[in-house]
């Protein structure tokens, strides 16, 4: 998620640019993260802040963890100056105003299953899972929110209720997307 964020803001402030940034680079360097058993988006913001982020094309993704930080083999590398929060209830405006935002969710072992769709299983108090959300919209009396994910969903698309299977009937019927 911190990635894709990252790639999004450089896409904004540099005429749509697009660039493909590595994630293996954070799961390997980013030591106040966890490698492969994950971490928090603030602390990959920090080390963006800190070390830049190499191209894909120079640090390719692996899908482990691996000893060693091999950032130094990347010649361009991508940094940020600022990184900030954004409240739940002020992520519309994030989004409309700042653009993409990373946000943790509390998914349980049946999220690892998700193949498209909504996501209504059971959600959890703890938040282990950073997904990135992109959008917005209206499904029946709630907000969608839209996240691009290249582990989940059909077409790399992907959509979680807000409170999963936890939900009320008073709740909206929010969408993290």
């Amino acid at each position: 998620a911190s990635v894709g964020n990252i790639e999004c803001m450089y896409a904004k402030n540099n005429n749509n640019t697009i660039l493909t940034l590595s994630e293996q680079e954070i799961v390997d360097c980013s030591k106040l993260n966890f490698g492969c058993d994950g971490g928090h988006p603030f602390y990959s913001f920090i080390y963006a802040i800190e070390n830049g982020v190499c191209l894909n094309e120079e640090y390719r993704y692996r899908a482990i963890d691996d000893l060693f930080c091999l950032n130094y083999r990347c010649g361009k590398k991508v940094t940020l100056s600022s990184v900030g929060g954004v409240k739940e209830d002020e992520l519309i405006l994030a989004l409309n105003e700042v653009g993409p935002v990373s946000v943790n969710v509390g998914v349980t072992d049946d999220f690892a299953f998700y193949a498209g769709g909504i996501f209504n299983g059971t959600c959890t108090e703890e938040l282990n899972h950073s997904v990135l959300l992109v959008g917005y919209g209206q499904v029946q009396r709630g907000n969608i929110f839209q996240k691009k994910s290249k582990n989940h969903g059909r077409n790399d698309q992907s959509a979680i209720q807000k409170y999963g299977a936890n939900q009320t009937e008073n709740d909206d019927d929010d969408i993290l997307y």
